[in-house]
């Protein structure tokens, strides 16, 4: 068993790398989505020679346990974010294939009216927090305001699904781990 770990590890970096940048980090945005949690089935995963495995079962022990409780909140996350996804293309879909794009491009493009443009003021307070030196502030400082722009746009787009989360009924059928 120890061999599945690190693949499923290895399997599930791109979408926590994915789910890092969208939710977590320097996200201003304080609420969260209004999805209802309906209770997950409570069943055996699988069964060994007709006896049921449960999710417990699967979580092992000591640093195995860690492993497979990591890579099941990863994999919580991907699948949060990825509701929000969806609730877009619900709402937005057929308005985006009408104009011949995409739902995100649609979206960034129609729907988010939001100024993501970064003052020095923003800029200056970004480097203080994160602790920049003098520097390097020459080399990074277009990369800093491209990454503060995306993350308004993404704090724009949160707040556009949390919008979208209290006008139309979202039901979980997984739990948080």
């Amino acid at each position: 068993t120890k061999k599945i770990y690190p693949k499923l590890l290895l399997a599930l970096a791109p979408v926590a790398l994915m789910a890092l940048f969208a939710c977590t980090g320097e996200s201003k945005a304080k609420e969260k989505p209004r999805y209802t949690v309906k209770p997950a089935a409570q069943s055996a995963v699988a069964t060994v020679d007709g006896k049921p495995v449960t999710e417990e079962d699967l979580m092992g022990d000591g640093e195995e346990r860690m492993e497979y409780g990591e890579a099941l909140k990863k994999l919580y996350d991907a699948r949060m974010l990825r509701i929000g996804r969806v609730l877009l293309d619900r709402v937005y879909g057929e308005e985006a294939k009408k104009a011949n794009m995409a739902t995100e491009e649609y979206v960034d493009a129609k729907v988010l009216k939001g100024d993501t443009s970064v003052n020095d003021r923003d800029f200056n307070a970004f480097v203080k927090e994160k602790g920049i030196p003098k520097e390097q502030i020459a080399q990074l400082k277009d990369r800093i305001y491209a990454y503060m722009k995306m993350q308004k746009k993404q704090d724009q787009l949160q707040a556009l699904i949390v919008k979208l989360s209290k006008e139309h009924k979202v039901e979980l059928f997984f739990d948080k781990p």
